[in-house]
């Protein structure tokens, strides 16, 4: 290039060294022993600048040929996010190993695991320590309804449920609980609130429920052309029992989708209340099939959680989800469409 200098590696830093000895390393293996070879790289951030860890995953990346592999073990939030961004391109190129809380003095089966918000908190704190992880924050925060109830052992809020249905595919997303849709709201227009997000590069975005919101030209009017998320569902609670969702908490616990779906059917007639609804569908599920995982002692949350764990991409509630909190205007306004016209017909 014209305005390139020649150097020797006498010449480079011990961090440039590393780099160029990494990328020289790779090339002399690949003519070596051909494509089909394994590359493992133990913590290549130990001797490189930070602002160079992405670049140069990046780089290894695309010198690693089709049949070979790069395996990494890192606790650089850098060669994290540059895998993040890597995998979102192409996500069957690049997976990722969860070592937490496995117990090496015995056999151990690792299996490739989904990026969430969770892990790239604690690949974070690794590379920051806590203290100063503390005060980062996430790209995208969405104020939601559904505070939990500090009163009650055990109690979940929307956040919960919606960290759990996004954190896969929304890892940089955090979603955070307030009182009901008019906090909500409050809290996006606050303007110290809307300062200090934007002058931390954090877009802020506010989602209410449509339950009582009217129709759709009132939500469109009075919500979306403001800026504000409807969710298409009346409430968080209304994903769980679609019968898409219950399909497939049945798969996972080899139980009859049909035998539960109709017996939500029944206890919807009676109840017609959607809380008091899937707390007798909770009871009514673990005495027909009690060896079923239950660990919050009757409240149903974690029965709650673990249907929202069934809400994922490929089926009809994850995505109409998706498109109301996530997509453009008009998108969302499909979405909801969708769910206003399934409720005429359930």
């Amino acid at each position: 290039e014209k305005d390139s200098i020649t150097l020797t590696l006498d010449q480079l830093s011990s961090g440039e060294s590393a780099v160029v000895d990494l990328v020289l390393n790779h090339i002399v293996i690949k003519k070596e022993f051909g494509d089909e070879v394994i590359y493992v790289i133990d913590e290549p951030e130990l001797h490189v600048a930070s602002a160079v860890r992405g670049n140069l995953i990046e780089e290894l990346f695309r010198l690693t040929p089709d049949k070979g592999q790069l395996w990494i073990s890192t606790h650089s939030i850098e060669i994290f996010e540059k895998s993040l961004e890597l995998y979102n391109k192409n996500p069957s190129s690049v997976a990722f190993l969860d070592f937490t809380g496995r117990n090496f003095n015995q056999e151990e089966t690792l299996k490739p695991v989904e990026p969430t918000y969770e892990m790239r908190s604690r690949v974070l704190e690794h590379s920051i320590g806590k203290n100063l992880k503390d005060r980062l924050l996430p790209e995208t925060i969405v104020f939601c309804e559904g505070k939990s109830d500090e009163t009650k052992p055990g109690s979940l809020s929307d956040a919960d449920y919606y960290r759990e249905i996004f954190k896969y595919l929304y890892p940089t997303v955090d979603f955070i609980s307030t009182e009901g849709n008019t906090d909500v709201i409050k809290q996006i227009r606050q303007k110290n609130i809307v300062d200090f997000f934007t002058s931390k590069g954090v877009q802020i975005h506010g989602l209410i429920d449509r339950n009582g919101k009217g129709n759709l030209r009132a939500i469109r009017e009075q919500y979306l052309e403001k800026g504000i998320r409807v969710l298409p569902f009346k409430t968080i609670e209304y994903c769980f029992i679609q019968s898409d969702v219950l399909c497939k908490f049945c798969e996972k616990n080899q139980l009859d989708p049909g035998d539960l779906i109709n017996e939500w059917k029944k206890i919807w007639h009676k109840e017609k209340n959607i809380n008091n609804s899937i707390q007798r569908l909770y009871t009514k599920v673990y005495e027909l099939y009690p060896n079923i995982p239950d660990s919050d002692g009757g409240s149903g949350a974690y029965f709650k959680m673990q249907l929202a764990s069934h809400i994922k991409p490929g089926i009809s509630t994850y995505q109409r989800l998706e498109e109301a909190i996530f997509g453009d205007t008009s998108i969302a306004i499909k979405a909801i469409k969708e769910c206003i016209e399934s409720e005429k017909t359930d």
